[in-house]
């Protein structure tokens, strides 16, 4: 994967998100075959479990924007999984599913403002 090419007119303005490039180096050191201890956030190393796959793959014909809170049938199955491993009733609408933790964090930066 090629690092992020700013157009010139905005390189002096603009840089490409430290953690992007974090994770940009990590991935070159795992394609080198380096044994690497990533700590950061990002994306995560572990496989999607299946039933995320099949609530993902239902949704894939969507074409329109997604609920603020993410796919509803996503957040069901999340409380699910929690409600069972927690002992706790957890409500589909106590959970929020975002693009990324710096979305989420934003997100929740906003609300608490």
């Amino acid at each position: 994967m090629s690092p992020l090419q700013l157009s010139p007119a905005l390189q002096h303005k603009l840089e490409p998100s430290p953690t992007l490039r974090i994770n940009e180096m990590v991935n070159q050191m795992w394609a080198q075959g380096n044994e690497v201890y990533h700590l950061g956030f990002g994306e995560s190393r572990f496989p999607v479990h299946p039933i995320i796959q099949q609530v993902l793959a239902d949704n894939a014909h969507q074409k329109s924007y997604l609920a603020g809170q993410g796919l509803e049938a996503l957040r069901v199955q999340i409380a699910r999984f929690y409600t069972a491993h927690l002992g706790m009733n957890i409500k589909a609408s106590q959970i929020m599913v975002g693009p990324g933790s710096k979305a989420l964090i934003y997100a929740l930066q906003m609300a608490l403002d």
